[in-house]
């Protein structure tokens, strides 16, 4: 994924996928990316439910630890995407988000 993750390019980043035709594990790299904002994390999930409803799954690396937080506590342990193990190469950035909602 390159560019920001936002309300304004979430229908941008969900058409670059096509979960019938993609294998059955997939690797969405955020590295030269920035997840914004709540719709970003949304489109995620989004995502991530069409993979899983046909028994595919999604791994997500280069998150900033941040997102990797923000996606933990509002998903919780039942999600259609694994989050890799992060690492010191992920970027360091913050999501804008009201947090007293988690």
């Amino acid at each position: 994924v390159d560019g920001p993750l936002f309300f304004g390019s979430t229908s941008t980043f969900s058409n670059q996928f096509d979960p019938k035709s993609d294998p059955n594990d997939v690797i969405i790299d955020f590295k030269s990316s920035r997840v914004v904002d709540h719709s970003a994390l949304e489109s995620i999930n989004e995502l991530a439910r069409k993979y899983g409803d046909l028994s595919k799954k999604v791994h997500l690396r280069g998150l900033s630890s941040d997102c990797y937080q923000l996606l933990e506590r509002l998903n919780g342990a039942s999600t259609d995407y694994e989050l890799m193990e992060p690492s010191s190469e992920d970027p360091i950035y913050e999501v804008a988000e009201d947090y007293s909602k988690y």
